[in-house]
């Protein structure tokens, strides 16, 4: 499994580096599982209080349909109010 992280860029820059790296995962072996990530995700293990900045990073569910749609990640890691590091 590889889990690509560029959740800190704009989401339409995101979706381009995530199909980038979905595919060239793919390329070397099609059975690796690939996580993409979307949204504001932070870094800490507990649950946050967001701030408008942050809550306006969080996922929606359409944006989480494009973005698996056009990335053909195997696994999302969406934006729910909850942090990791």
């Amino acid at each position: 499994m590889v889990v690509f992280d560029a959740s800190q860029l704009p989401f339409e820059e995101n979706m381009r580096a995530t199909r980038r790296a979905v595919a060239a995962v793919k390329s070397i072996r099609a059975d690796i599982l690939v996580e993409g990530e979307l949204g504001f995700i932070g870094a800490s293990s507990s649950i946050h209080d967001a701030a408008p900045a942050e809550m306006s990073q969080m996922t929606t569910a359409e944006e989480a349909r494009q973005f698996v749609t056009s990335t053909d990640v195997d696994i999302l890691a969406p934006s729910v109010g909850t942090m990791h590091g």
